[in-house]
């Protein structure tokens, strides 16, 4: 069995590889997918109160696929052709790395809060963590900016501002 940690930490890994391969661009507009999407799940919790509607199974999934689709379609967001403002080449692959990694923790982490939140809903198949270096990164998770409003609001607009700073 895999542990929590373990595959953060492997998420993570993943990501960051994808990222030196893609660059720092795309993996900027990936994070303000995750954003988006955020802004996007409080949203509709808010308006539509799942929390009473939704059993916790189906909130997790629900949640889930929201944050994924937002990601799948961050990524997929026409590029702007001409930035010549970033940096290039080999720079520009480590700072995607970075990104990368900066999403592979927000992706997976919101995951794994969601999966905490909904108290694992499929005990045969994913237990709560017991290790004490997953309990300790559980403590860690990216929860905050799912929890506060003004933190998430605040991100939105950071990532706002950036890619009006990127665009002109």
């Amino acid at each position: 069995m895999v542990t929590f940690s373990a595959f953060l930490f492997l998420g993570i890994l993943l990501f960051m590889i994808n990222g030196l391969a893609r660059g720092w661009y795309r993996e900027l507009l990936g994070t303000f997918g995750i954003i988006l999407g955020l802004n996007l799940l409080q949203f509709i919790e808010h308006l539509y109160r799942l929390d009473v509607v939704l059993s916790p199974k189906n909130l997790f999934l629900f949640r889930s696929v929201v944050l994924g689709v937002s990601l799948f379609l961050g990524y997929q967001v026409p590029s702007i052709r001409d930035y010549r403002r970033g940096p290039k080449g080999f720079s520009a692959s480590l700072l995607g790395g970075f990104w990368a990694a900066v999403n592979g923790y927000l992706f997976i982490g919101l995951l794994w809060y969601f999966l905490e939140a909904a108290h694992y809903p499929w005990p045969t198949f994913v237990k709560p963590p017991i290790d004490p270096f997953s309990i300790k990164i559980a403590h860690h998770l990216p929860s905050v900016l799912f929890q506060n409003p003004l933190a998430l609001r605040g991100s939105l607009l950071l990532a706002f501002l950036i890619v009006i700073t990127v665009i002109i």
